[in-house]
């Protein structure tokens, strides 16, 4: 072995005691003897390694990697059965997951300093190998979910009426074509860097292919638009990657293109006869299933895999799963076990849905239900679910768990570590029994025969309205007994809004309703007049004050014509929002007022809620902002909260807030470089770069007020405390 070269006191110390524990001495070994103890210990694993009860140290000396270009480090690997020290090229690794403060890494094994001979050891039953993953689970403090929800994918997948007739390469693969790993424990220079997972990576050895053949690939999907089957491939990681080749083969590009113009153009009597001809329709079919199962909400765009042995037909199989048993994609908060399907990220901000998934409930229901049925009582079960986790879990001391958002951990860069409290063995457990009651439901539904709309009357086409009001608007479609859902939509929130054909004048002007139901819509032509001027005559600066307290439903909002960052002016912004405790939380938080770029660095204005409480922020790039999570109180006692949004003359932002009533006042103040945002303030919910809504509040906005001045500090302060 080569010379093992330690830097830093603190790791000599650690290793030295890892070694104790492992060989049972008692004696303090003399620092010099570390390299001949490792070499004396060191083996090439097994596929005993590491025992399931252990959780191995690693050690790490050198550079710490930041970006996705390779660094060099050297590593020391002490568990109960194993230690060993290699040389590594070490880089980041993942696209969403580098803006955490805890990055995942890519690691090569080296021999020699050089590094040019690798070093391959043995984990587990996945051979010997000298490139591996560490996961950071940054989302998910149980480090359980990515790698729980593959190794239940590999139980699915050996349970599939055809096996034995898949790819001999795939069933000899680790996981079936899916990651697997185990707890580690990280220091790098002498500091913990908390608990990580140590991951087969997405390699050519994870699916046991050959990546000198241009017959051997993986595709995955990298995005939620052209990556839902929608628009033909371009397959240069906008749209999907090539896991396998540096450069994907033309003949893998012309057949993907013919894959999904099948799914796009194939008539329904096609798709039902020919799909087995492009795809493995079983792996399909369970691909739907465990994603509607584990509640997979981040798995229908991004992170859709599809190998293939023979260039010609692909089979699915699942990647980057901790998205899962209610995780929220970007970890911040829990979903119910009713997140509906439509509630997917591949159906949210306007976009339309994975279209091959859409068909495939659209003409398998019979499949999907007697499949279902299997998966459930087998690889599915409840008891195999809870005790695949428990079996993960169970070694870690909840210590250690805590370890990982300690102050102390990476010198305090990982206190930020979202849904701490609440991300527990418990709550998996609960969500698994309450997930299964709804994917039966799912599934059952599918079986109910649609009858489509065939047309849409309104009973009126015009109303008109000389103040302030409601009236109903009925619809009546055809058939009446229809299953397609009818929805309502106003063409002018600031005018009038609807819901579910109940229609509020709340402004001067005139709008236009529209029904939809199916492919069919109706629409109502809608005047108002004689509603008082609600702005102050005293005051020419107030541009916009609410009509009236206003009740958002989940569904309707207000957008406002001031645009207070289209120029670098002085503005002020008074909201009183009561929380009535309705919101599901749907996706991390609810919005109540908007006024941003949705696009990284995300600047602007806005004011949302989640069950952490409430949270606004002025921003201008990534790394400068107004987040007053420091100043949130418990949930259960936030009820009503008043905001102030003021930027003066000179530019500086400042954001006040009062709880409950209570006089409790926050400031936080920040001087912010201008950039300019043409985007108008929306209440109630957000507006994407296509304008596009969603995040949808549930509350009473008591009042809202915009100047285009900037208020004094007496003025904001009587608003407050009012």
């Amino acid at each position: 072995m080569d010379e093992l070269i330690i830097s830093n006191k603190t790791d000599i110390v650690n290793i030295a005691d890892a070694i104790r524990s492992q060989t049972g001495e008692t004696e303090q070994m003399p620092i010099t003897d570390i390299p001949m103890k490792i070499k004396t210990l060191s083996s090439i694993g097994s596929s005993l390694e590491p025992k399931e009860d252990d959780i191995p140290k690693v050690f790490f000396t050198g550079e710490l990697p930041t970006t996705k270009d390779n660094v060099l480090a050297e590593l020391t690997y002490i568990s109960k059965t194993l230690t060993f020290h290699s040389y590594v090229k070490i880089k980041c690794q993942g696209t969403s997951s580098m803006k955490y403060p805890k990055k995942n890494f890519t690691v090569a094994l080296y021999e020699d300093e050089a590094r040019e001979t690798k070093k391959k050891v043995a984990f587990k039953n996945w051979g010997e190998q000298n490139k591996f993953c560490l996961k950071a689970n940054w989302i998910d403090i149980s480090h359980a979910r990515n790698v729980v929800s593959a190794r239940l994918w590999g139980d699915v997948v050996k349970t599939r009426p055809n096996y034995e007739e898949l790819p001999e390469l795939l069933r000899n693969s680790p996981n079936q074509g899916a990651i697997d790993g185990f707890a580690i424990k990280v220091f790098y220079n002498g500091v913990y860097q908390g608990r990580y997972t140590w991951n087969i990576p997405k390699d050519a050895w994870m699916f046991n292919m050959d990546d000198e053949l241009d017959n051997h690939c993986v595709l995955c999907g990298e995005n939620y638009d052209s990556g839902c089957f929608r628009a033909l491939a371009k397959i240069d990681e906008s749209d999907w990657s090539d896991e396998i080749h540096d450069t994907c083969p033309e003949s893998i590009k012309t057949r993907w293109n013919e894959v999904i113009n099948f799914v796009m153009n194939s008539t329904d009597e096609e798709f039902k006869s020919n799909i087995s001809n492009y795809f493995d329709f079983p792996s399909l079919i369970d691909y739907h299933l465990f994603g509607l199962a584990v509640c997979g909400s981040d798995s229908y765009g991004k992170n859709q895999i599809y190998m293939t042995y023979d260039g010609t037909k692909w089979i699915a199989s699942m990647y980057d799963l901790d998205t899962t048993w209610g995780m929220y994609w970007n970890g911040e908060t829990l979903v119910s076990a009713d997140y509906a399907r439509t509630k997917f990220e591949d159906y949210v901000n306007g976009r339309l849905g994975n279209l091959l998934y859409s068909r495939i409930e659209q003409n398998f229901a019979t499949e999907l239900t007697t499949r279902w049925s299997e998966l459930k009582s087998g690889p599915l079960s409840l008891i195999n679910i809870i005790n695949r986790f428990e079996r993960f879990m169970d070694i870690v001391p909840s210590e250690l768990i805590k370890e990982d958002y300690a102050s102390t951990t990476a010198n305090g860069a990982f206190t930020g570590i979202p849904s701490v409290a609440k991300n527990n063995l418990q709550q998996i457990r609960n969500f698994a029994v309450a997930r299964q009651a709804w994917t039966d439901n799912y599934i059952v539904n599918l079986s109910i025969i649609p009858i489509p709309c065939t047309g849409l009357s309104l009973n009126v086409s015009t109303l008109t309205f000389t103040g302030k009001g409601t009236q109903t608007l009925i619809a009546t479609p055809e058939p009446n007994d229809t299953t397609d859902t009818i929805f309502w939509n106003s063409s002018n929130n600031n005018i009038i809004t609807v819901d579910n054909g109940v229609v509020t004048a709340v402004g001067n002007g005139e709008s236009t309703i529209t029904a939809t139901c199916g492919s069919f819509s109706a629409t109502c032509a809608v005047s108002v007049s004689g509603i008082e001027d609600v702005t102050d005559p005293d005051n020419p600066n107030l541009v916009y004050k609410l009509p009236q307290a206003t009740t958002f439903d989940g569904t309707n909002y207000i957008d406002i014509d001031y645009s207070p960052l289209a120029t670098d002016s002085p503005f002020t912004i008074l909201i009183d929002w009561t929380h009535t405790g309705e919101s599901e939380f749907v996706g991390s938080r609810y919005v109540v007022m908007h006024c941003m770029t949705e696009s990284n660095p995300y600047p602007g204005l806005i004011l949302q809620y989640a069950p952490a409480g409430i949270v606004s922020e002025a921003r201008q790039t990534a790394n400068i902002s107004s987040n007053s999570t420091s100043a949130l109180i418990d949930n259960a006692d936030l009820h009503n909260v008043r905001v102030v949004y003021r930027k003066a003359a000179d530019g500086t932002m400042t954001i006040s807030r009062c709880y409950n009533n209570n006089g409790q006042i926050h400031t936080n103040s920040k001087d912010i470089g201008y950039i300019a945002v043409p985007e108008s303030i929306r209440l109630g919910c957000y507006r994407s770069n296509t304008n596009g809504t969603g995040r949808f509040a549930k509350g009473v906005m008591n009042d809202c007020l915009v100047y285009n001045t900037a208020l004094s500090d007496e003025q904001i302060q009587e608003f407050l405390i009012h």
